[in-house]
């Protein structure tokens, strides 16, 4: 539980420190805990810290239809 508490941290602070939206592919690059993580574990991690997050109040509004989204299999996360 420790470690969903520290990227749960580290997400709130990569969202705050970024003025834009921001892909999955920029925050597994910028978190070490999800960067070792293949695809489908970064997704169950990532969806669980989001979980977090919307429990302690701070809604991730994500949109999984942007502008090239048939492009790849990621989605784009909006702001904060």
């Amino acid at each position: 539980m420790k470690n969903v508490f520290k990227r749960g941290l580290k997400l709130l602070t990569l969202f705050s420190s970024n003025d834009e939206n921001i892909t999955t592919d920029f925050i597994k690059d910028n978190i070490s805990d999800y960067r070792e993580l293949g695809d489908s574990a970064f997704k169950r991690s990532f969806e669980r810290d989001k979980s977090l997050l919307k429990e302690m109040g701070y809604l991730i509004a994500v949109s999984y239809t942007h502008l090239r989204a048939h492009e790849t299999l990621r989605y784009l996360v909006c702001r904060l």
